[in-house]
């Protein structure tokens, strides 16, 4: 997660921020069709979030959805090999697929 802001917090607790612009999920078997469905609907409810990034463990895939501003509609990108890079819109860096995926057995 990322946060450009003061950490904002759900009840006054430290278990729930609300003002990520950014948020990174490593997905796995059990859990992708949660995250890619009613858990996006839950974030996609925060305004200051403006970007959800998943990263596949089954292959060499990235998927992000943008959007630049609460009142705008989500954009979605795929990065998958030859593409070199994935570019994080909200924070505006560019991540190399080599660096997201060494140092596991990941396939492209």
């Amino acid at each position: 997660m990322v946060v450009c802001q003061k950490p904002v917090f759900f009840n006054n607790t430290e278990t729930a921020l609300i003002n990520p612009i950014l948020i990174v999920e490593v997905l796995s078997k059990s859990t992708e069709a949660y995250d890619r469905g009613e858990k996006f609907r839950k974030y996609r409810t925060l305004p200051s979030l403006c970007e959800y990034v998943l990263i596949s463990t089954e292959r060499q895939l990235v998927e992000t959805f943008y959007r630049p501003s609460e009142h705008h509609l989500w954009q979605f990108f795929a990065y998958a090999p030859p593409q070199e890079f994935v570019t994080l819109q909200s924070i505006g860096v560019d991540v190399s697929l080599y660096a997201i995926y060494q140092q596991t057995n990941v396939a492209p």
